[in-house]
C-alpha cells in the first residue's frame, strides 16, 4: 500500500526532519531539496510543510488529492490562495510567536538609533566628521500606537515600557494584552491616532489592511511623527508613505518590509531624510529551524492523533 506524503518545502537540517519522520513512521517523508516528488504521488500528499503558494496549489489540482494540512514557515499567509484552501477544508497554520522578541529588539534599536543620534553618527563617521551638535531625544514619557497587538505587539510593548514608553495597541478585539497600557478596536483607532509620538505598524496582510496606512491615516499622524513599519509591505500605500515623508508629516520613517521586494533601485524611498530602510531582516530569528520544527512536531502528533493542530491554526475567517 501506498503511504502518504509528508512533503517539505524549506530546507531543515537533518535532526529536523528525523524529528519529523519518527512521530510519522505510516509516512513517507520527501525533502523538496534533496529530490523532485514525481507528479504521480503529488494526489499522495497528506501534509506539506513550508509554504509555496503554486506548488500547493498544484496539489490541490491534482485529481484526488488527499491533501488535509499546510504548515507555513512564516506568520504571513498571505502568498496562499486562503479561500480555495478553506473551501476544501485544510487546516492551516503558521509559525507566529517565533518572531516576537526579534521584532522588538529591531523597533527599539531603530527608535535608538534616531534618539541617540546613532545613525548621524554612522554617517559622519563615514566622512570622518566630528560633530557633537547631534540631533538626540529620549525615549522617557514617549506615547506609541501598535497596530495589530497579539502576541509580537505584546514583545514590543514589553521593552518599550522599559524605556518609560506608554503603550496603546490596536486589533480586532480590544481585550487586554500584557504590557499594554490600553488596547482599543480597530474602528477606535481615529480616538487614541492623534497625538501618538511613535506609530508601529505590525498589521497582518489580509483584505481589510491591505492599504490600510494611506494618505487619510498619514494625515491623522500627530505631525512629525515616527513611522515604524515592520509587519506586511503591501498595508502601506508607497506613494502615499513617500508624500508623508517629504512632507515633513512623518518625521523619521523606519522601514523593514515594503509593497515591492527587494525594495527597486529607483524608489525615491532609499535617499529621503529621516529614513532609515532595513531589507525585511526585522523578525529574522536565530536557529529557527530548530524553534520552527519544534511547532511542526507539535501539531504533527496532535494531527496525527485526532486530526487537530495544537498551536496557531489559522481562523480563515480574520486570515490569521
Amino acid at each position: 500500500m501506498t503511504k502518504k506524503v509528508i512533503y517539505i518545502i524549506q530546507p531543515l537540517k537533518p535532526e529536523n526532519v528525523a524529528a519529523i519522520a519518527v512521530l510519522a513512521p505510516d509516512h513517507e517523508v520527501i525533502c523538496a531539496w534533496e529530490t523532485d516528488i514525481a507528479p504521480e504521488r503529488l494526489k499522495d500528499i497528506e501534509i506539506i510543510i513550508g509554504g509555496n503558494g503554486p506548488f500547493t496549489n498544484r496539489v490541490l489540482d491534482t485529481p484526488g488529492h488527499c491533501l488535509k494540512w499546510v504548515q507555513v514557515h512564516s506568520a504571513g499567509i498571505d502568498y496562499l490562495d486562503l479561500p480555495r484552501l478553506q473551501a476544501e477544508g485544510i487546516l492551516l497554520s503558521n509559525t507566529s510567536g517565533l518572531h516576537g522578541r526579534p521584532i522588538a529588539e529591531h523597533v527599539i534599536a531603530v527608535l535608538l538609533a534616531k534618539t541617540r543620534a546613532i545613525r548621524e553618527s554612522i554617517l559622519n563617521q563615514g566622512t570622518k566628521t566630528w560633530n557633537r551638535v547631534v540631533d538626540y531625544d529620549d525615549l522617557d514619557a514617549k506615547s506609541m500606537l501598535i497596530l495589530g497587538a497579539g502576541r509580537v505587539g505584546s514583545e514590543i510593548a514589553k521593552l518599550a515600557s522599559a524605556f518609560g514608553i506608554k503603550v496603546t495597541g490596536v486589533n480586532l478585539e480590544g481585550k487586554p494584552i500584557p504590557y499594554f497600557d490600553s488596547v482599543v478596536l480597530m474602528d477606535q483607532l481615529d480616538q487614541v491616532l492623534p497625538g501618538k509620538d511613535i506609530v508601529v505598524n505590525i498589521l497582518p496582510l489580509t483584505a481589510a489592511t491591505k492599504h490600510f496606512c494611506n494618505d487619510d491615516f498619514f494625515a491623522k499622524l500627530e505631525p512629525g511623527a515616527t513611522f515604524i513599519s515592520c509587519g506586511r509591505g503591501p498595508t502601506v500605500v508607497t506613494a502615499d508613505l513617500i508624500d508623508a515623508i517629504t512632507s515633513g508629516q512623518i518625521g523619521y520613517a523606519c522601514l523593514d518590509v515594503f509593497e515591492t521586494e527587494p525594495l527597486p533601485a529607483d524608489s525615491p524611498l532609499w535617499t529621503l531624510k529621516n529614513t532609515l530602510i532595513t531589507a525585511h531582516i526585522a523578525g529574522q530569528v536565530p536557529h529557527f529551524k530548530t524553534k520552527a520544527t519544534a511547532i511542526y512536531t507539535e501539531n504533527l502528533a496532535a494531527f496525527l492523533k485526532d486530526g487537530t493542530l495544537a498551536r496557531n491554526q489559522i481562523n480563515y475567517a480574520n486570515g490569521f
